[in-house]
């Protein structure tokens, strides 16, 4: 269930019209977390991994707002 919001959230990602549901946006925002949270500890073992962090954030940004 958690793959869908996310994936239904990034499939959007350039549509600026309507808004969100609420499950939508808190199963993103919990995917979005868990990610950053999983690559910020990688990142400590593999620091090349600290761009690849960068690049994503960057990516996701507009629609975590």
């Amino acid at each position: 269930m958690m793959i869908d919001w996310t994936l239904t959230v990034l499939k959007r990602y350039a549509q600026f019209s309507g808004r969100a549901g609420r499950p939508e946006y808190w199963w993103y925002t919990l995917a979005q977390l868990i990610f950053f949270i999983v690559m910020a500890v990688l990142a400590l073992a593999i620091p090349a991994l600290v761009f690849i962090l960068y690049l994503v954030l960057l990516a996701t940004f507009v629609p975590g707002i």
